[in-house]
């Protein structure tokens, strides 16, 4: 089986028993979520909610984060948990 056809079997399986999955994320398009859910990785979606007007009134962009100095995303992500290694990686996926 290809990768094509094992990704549709796999989301059709998922489809079946996940019928209307919900996500407590706050998001208003792609990259926001993108970042977001590094951000929920062993965080709780309410905190990460807290914290996104304030993270993405700064960074509005994926290059808006590439231009940025990692201390300044770590910085607006201090509250989060492991903010350390996240911001290393939301910096990682901006470049």
């Amino acid at each position: 089986m290809d990768e094509k056809t094992l990704a549709k079997e796999v989301y059709q399986r998922l489809s079946k028993v996940y019928k209307n999955p919900k996500i407590d994320l706050e998001f208003d398009n792609p990259f926001e979520l993108l970042i977001e859910t590094v951000l929920a990785a062993q965080e709780k979606d309410e905190k990460v909610n807290s914290i996104r007007k304030s993270f993405f009134s700064k960074f509005k962009d994926p290059k808006a984060l590439k231009q940025a100095p990692l201390e300044d995303i770590k910085e607006a992500t201090k509250s989060i948990s492991f903010y350390n290694k996240k911001a290393s990686a939301i910096k990682e996926i901006a470049t």
